[in-house]
């Protein structure tokens, strides 16, 4: 076991690491409309010197360069490894979670559980991209949630073994949430198709619209922005090494992430490397217990080796406790890294649509008017007629060889989807009606819906009120450093989701206690 967990450790960190310095490039480049494609190999902005395979190695070239561009010495800001460690270490706590510490019911077996893994792996990318956009310019390119979308629906229909299907296994939908999931989806698509035909009549240009949601607003939350003509097609270990430090080519809102001295801003990667080392070699080694006898190995009167008895503590428990106190730590952080300028000028653009915050709200509520008739008619078919049910349900059920059920996966994926979604978009319109101004980005909610689509409706629920609470507990470090009367609120809500996707049974089952007589 020993062996097999440290290969698996360094191959997954391997491959995030390199996912992570792909993400580089899209943090970089989406923003700014620059191509993923052109130019394909990265650069250095204040000289353009193309960069060289040696100067693209995850985070190990960053420490070897010292934080500085090998040609010309500018400073090489410290949000690049940490995007990398970031992802690889993300990366490695899924994979603990999952397949070591075996945390989540209904997935135990990598062989035919890959697919679940991949699309958690995708939602923690996306949120990584989304995360670092909003920090740095209150920005959530809602390309990024509909790439997450689109893996979460194709990745559950090819994932339904026996294990996730089973009563203890994953949260899945019967008939009635099915069809209520499919009719939002449609009436979903009706309110976008009058949205585009309006925008047409009025003449604007609609190329980039984002989704059927009327007009795209700051606030506090996010700001979300259109869709391109760019397809993604760079390769997974191209890094954006030094292409964020040029102020020609800077975000409106600012420089990056993280600016400090490059003296010594690499030690925080060597940290980083540092703390993900330690998380390899606790998880490999399994327990305390593994440690001791490696250390001490306990013995017998006669001298003789035994086993020690089995620990009451959950290592695996533990280990990604630690582990996501670790990124908590370092959001809270870099969250309070201070940009004034733009703090103020995400407050008046704010205060600018107040005006027609409540008209925005109402016309929203009626784009969602199709959705909500739909799923109303299509529960009051399914709900009250039990044949219709039972046809519903031979269909989600369709077995195209073993446990193989497809449509039901897909149901699965869209059921999260739309209750995600749904859940956001209910607070941002309802709580800008009662407040008279932007309530809940846009952004927030296509983050909501991703999240569902991947990790489960149940998850994007919980998520949703934990990151109020964990933003409520950043706040105290944040405020004291950051005087903005600003902060992104896509950030708590991402790596709330990423905590639930961790301890998604262990809160139902203490929610169960709690609720259970006593």
């Amino acid at each position: 076991m020993f062996w097999v967990n440290l290969y698996w450790s360094l191959l997954v960190l391997l491959f995030g690491a390199c996912v992570g310095s792909f993400l580089n490039v899209v943090i970089y480049r989406w923003p700014r409309d620059i191509s993923l494609r052109r130019p394909l190999r990265s650069f250095c902005p204040s000289c353009r010197s193309t960069l060289q395979w040696r100067d693209n190695l995850p985070v190990l070239s960053y420490v070897l360069l010292r934080g500085r561009c090998r040609y010309c010495r500018a400073p090489i800001s410290v949000q690049y490894p940490l995007v990398e460690l970031a992802t690889a270490f993300t990366f490695l706590i899924l994979f603990d979670a999952f397949f070591v510490a075996r945390l989540r019911d209904g997935i135990s077996d990598l062989t035919c559980d890959w697919p679940i893994l991949l699309a958690h792996w995708a939602l923690a990318g996306g949120l990584i991209v989304v995360t670092v956009m909003d920090l740095e310019a209150y920005l959530v390119d809602i390309r990024v949630t509909w790439i997450m979308t689109g893996l979460g629906l194709i990745l559950h229909a090819m994932w339904t073994p026996a294990a996730s299907t089973a009563a203890e296994g994953w949260i899945r939908p019967g008939a009635i949430q099915a069809v209520a999931a499919l009719a939002a989806t449609v009436g979903m698509a009706i309110g976008a198709l009058i949205w585009l035909r309006g925008s047409k009549a009025e003449g604007e240009d609609v190329s980039g619209l984002p989704a059927p949601a009327g007009p795209p607003s700051a606030d506090t939350a996010s700001v979300e922005t259109g869709a391109s003509a760019e397809a993604p097609a760079a390769s997974a270990c191209e890094s954006a090494a030094v292409e964020s430090q040029t102020s020609a080519e800077l975000l409106v809102a600012g420089e990056s992430l993280v600016s400090r001295p490059a003296s010594y801003a690499w030690i925080w990667a060597v940290v980083g490397l540092i703390v993900v080392a330690a998380y390899v070699g606790s998880m490999v080694l399994q327990d305390y217990h593994a440690w001791t006898r490696l250390i001490h190995p306990p013995r017998d009167a006669g001298g003789r080796l035994v086993w020690p008895e089995a620990s009451r503590v959950d290592p695996g428990l533990v280990r990604t406790g630690v582990g996501l106190a670790v990124l908590f730590v370092v959001l809270t952080v870099f969250a309070s890294h201070p940009h004034p300028e733009e703090d103020e000028g995400i407050v008046e653009a704010i205060n600018a649509e107040a005006v027609t915050a409540r008209r925005n709200a109402l016309w929203e509520l009626l784009l969602l008017s199709p959705a909500i008739l739909l799923i109303v008619a299509g529960l009051f078919i399914v709900g009250g007629n039990p044949a219709a049910s039972q046809a519903v349900e031979r269909v989600l059920h369709w077995k195209v060889f073993g446990n193989w059920q497809p449509l039901w996966g897909l149901a699965t994926a869209l059921t999260g989807w739309a209750i995600g979604g749904a859940l956001a978009w209910a607070t941002r319109i309802f709580g800008t009606l009662g407040l008279g101004k932007e309530a809940f980005g846009m952004g927030d909610v296509h983050i909501m819906a991703a999240i569902g689509a991947i990790a489960g409706w149940s998850v994007a629920f919980i998520g949703f009120f934990a990151a109020s609470l964990l933003a409520l507990v950043g706040m105290v470090v944040i405020l004291c450093r950051r005087q903005g009367r600003a902060l992104p609120y896509g950030p708590w809500l991402a790596l709330a989701s990423f905590i639930v996707v961790i301890y998604h049974d262990r809160i139902l089952d203490y929610l169960q206690i709690m609720n259970s007589p006593q």
